[in-house]
């Protein structure tokens, strides 16, 4: 059975695309949570520490939990968009358990 893993983020306030392109060129990975009881919330995660985890096997199925500016979520990953040539990681969505 794989490690829990674990994702620092940090709150996403503006969107759009030139916001996202200066995330990933500071080596961030935008991403959302959404469902549950709580609100959707924009985030970001360090690329270095995203590509660890998403090596992990079977990381589709399992829980993780995603810190974002102390508190904690429990989520799983439901969808990891990709660049088509490189295929860097481009945006996440983490739906709460």
């Amino acid at each position: 059975m794989a490690a829990f893993q674990n994702l620092d983020a940090a709150v996403r306030t503006e969107s759009g695309t030139g916001v996202t392109r200066a995330l990933r060129r500071e080596g961030r990975v935008p991403a959302v949570i959404y469902g549950g009881t709580g609100d959707t919330v924009s985030i970001s995660v360090d690329e270095l520490q995203l590509n660890r985890v998403l090596q992990t096997p079977g990381l589709m199925t399992l829980a993780m939990t995603v810190t974002v500016n102390g508190s904690v979520e429990r989520v799983r990953l439901q969808d990891v968009q990709r660049h088509p040539v490189s295929e860097k990681p481009l945006h996440l969505d983490f739906v709460r358990e």
